[in-house]
């Protein structure tokens, strides 16, 4: 499910470093591939658009931890505020600053994806700083 997404993005994006890890060859979950591709796309495409310029670094990483699979999206973009993160989940909200404005969206992809988490018994997270960048790890039970 990963390599291939990966791949794709590298070649549409060349200028970006998009590096993909992965600490195991295989990561077993039970759900809706469909679901899943939609949720984990969306947040490469996030690290992708909302970034300073067309050059930068993804790093994508799937691992294996206690008792899930952590598959983990690092960027070097605009990063978030940390008391603004709390509003990255809901549906229809945008956090719009100086540096973003100009992109468009409606505001529910990281909503999906905290969804298609919870329908999988997981759940998303996010670290982030203005400036600096965002982690973002989407977390399903290991079967």
């Amino acid at each position: 499910l990963l390599e291939p997404m990966v791949k794709d993005q590298q070649r549409r994006f060349p200028d970006l470093a998009i590096d993909l890890g992965l600490d195991v060859l295989a990561a077993p979950v039970q759900g809706n591939p469909y679901w899943l591709h939609l949720a984990i796309r969306e947040l490469l495409d996030n690290a992708i658009r909302f970034r300073p310029g067309p050059t930068g670094r993804i790093d994508v990483t799937l691992a294996e931890a206690d008792r899930h699979w952590s598959i983990r999206v690092l960027d070097d973009g605009f990063g978030v505020d940390p008391q603004a993160q709390g509003q990255l989940f809901k549906r229809f909200a945008r956090i719009e600053t100086d540096e973003n404005r100009h992109l468009i969206g409606l505001g529910i992809g990281l909503y999906l994806v905290q969804e298609v988490a919870r329908a999988h018994g997981g759940r998303v997270l996010v670290d982030s700083r203005p400036g600096v960048g965002s982690e973002f790890r989407f977390e399903l039970p290991r079967m």
